[in-house]
């Protein structure tokens, strides 16, 4: 198994763990940033990507566009 592969897979059996909540994914450069300049709604291509995982279940917007 490649260094990625186990990382990977360590992520998603830690997500698996969450059950039946929900997992909120904001862009960023990681935790606690707030810098206005640093922040970007996620892209058509964000969601696409997310839309491939096995744990994603679909979205909904909380703020208007």
């Amino acid at each position: 198994m490649a260094v990625g592969e186990g990382a990977r897979q360590s992520i998603m059996n830690e997500i698996g763990k969450l059950g039946n909540t929900t997992l909120e994914i904001r862009p960023g450069t990681g935790w606690g940033s707030k810098r206005p300049d640093m922040e970007r709604a996620l892209s058509l291509d964000d969601i696409a990507s997310l839309g491939r995982q096995p744990w994603y279940w679909g979205y909904r917007r909380l703020f208007p566009a």
